[in-house]
């Protein structure tokens, strides 16, 4: 009979998981270790338990996973009764419903029995509006003691686990405002969008902008309106939490006689990240003439390119093709490919969107 399971070396793992010296599946198979056959899964579950989907997992296999967010968790018996529990408290699947009732169920026949798993164990460290994130444990477990004793474990460690979620938040925040600084520097506005185009932050450059009447505006609900349908749309698919396609969208407007430029970049982030803050869209808008020398010459002082390769990323940046700088600059395409890798070289990046996501 277990009684007590210490929690030292699971709090210290969850930590070296925050500082990035562990992957967090690490702390998840040391939960694992702890019940036999154990497979553990970070679950988002959205409100009300409308739809979840398993993020991270330790032992399911892949085709589980994409069966369970495709269909099983609709019919998940313990998933909306799970979604209403305290923050922080550990349970097991026999509280949330008797093991007898489960096992009538289509979840248990033809989700958990194929998995070789009975029953589960669960925490949920963290609600937002968005909904919860679960950390779930199947297993195979028939003593009913070892259950309670892993689901106090999960008790005593939620508290370390908000604190790690609560300064991812803080990072971000931090790296935001960071990456904001530089692109003011090089005259670009910058207004970081959440999900129902709702303003995360704005830039005093983009505020500055967007009262000079640059295409876009900001409604007294605080949501981001563009004055063409494309880009609206645009905006809507890239804040979709499914959302897989090309990440960003470029596109310019004649405002007054000016030509701005605005890019539309879907910002990359680990699945905790994302649900502590939502998916975020990065909407870039720089003023074509007024920004280009400024940028130029931030990103030869920043990373030593020279003066034709900080041309060529200053249009890389704004989004532009290969060929569109080719043509701008009247060189062949394998000369721009040739100044490309070069500017990729420098500043450790690989792909044209990895030099927004650095910029951003």
């Amino acid at each position: 009979m277990i009684d007590h399971i210490p929690e030292e070396e699971f709090v210290e793992t969850i930590y070296a998981c925050l500082l990035g010296e562990l992957p967090w599946p690490s702390l998840m198979t040391r939960i694992d270790a702890l019940l036999p056959n154990a497979i553990s899964n970070f679950v988002m579950v959205e409100s009300r338990g409308s739809r979840a989907n398993v993020e991270l997992s330790t032992n399911c296999p892949a085709d589980a996973i994409e069966a369970y967010n495709s269909y099983y968790h609709r019919v998940h018996p313990w998933m909306s009764k799970a979604f209403m529990q305290p923050i922080g408290i550990g349970m097991t699947s026999d509280q949330l419903m008797p093991r007898s009732q489960s096992m009538r169920t289509e979840y248990y026949n033809d989700f958990m029995r194929p998995l070789g798993v009975t029953c589960g164990v669960g925490v949920v460290p963290v609600r937002n509006s968005e909904g919860v994130l679960l950390l779930s444990t199947l297993n195979a477990s028939a003593e009913p003691e070892k259950m309670h004793a892993v689901a106090d474990l999960l008790t005593r460690l939620s508290p370390h686990l908000q604190r790690a979620f609560h300064f991812y938040r803080r990072r971000a925040a931090a790296e935001a405002a960071e990456k904001e600084a530089m692109l003011t520097a090089i005259g670009v506005g910058v207004v970081l969008v959440r999900q129902g185009r709702f303003v995360r932050s704005a830039s005093d450059k983009a505020r500055t902008m967007i009262e000079e009447g640059c295409g876009i505006s900001i409604s007294p609900t605080g949501r981001v309106m563009f004055s063409d349908d494309e880009t609206s749309g645009r905006l809507e698919l890239l804040l979709k939490r499914d959302f897989a396609g090309n990440s960003v969208f470029s596109t310019t407007a004649e405002r007054d006689g000016r030509r701005f430029r605005y890019t539309l970049l879907r910002l990359g982030s680990d699945y905790i990240s994302e649900f502590l803050e939502g998916p975020t869209v990065a909407v870039l808008i720089e003023d074509n003439i007024q920004g280009r020398v400024r940028q130029q010459e931030a990103l030869l002082s920043a990373y030593g390119l020279t003066p034709t390769e900080a041309r060529v990323a200053a249009r890389l940046v704004k989004g532009e093709t290969v060929d569109e700088v080719a043509f701008a600059h009247g060189v062949s395409r394998e000369t721009v490919r040739t100044q490309i890798k070069s500017i990729y070289a420098k500043l450790g990046v690989s792909r044209q969107v990895d030099l927004l996501r650095l910029l951003l």
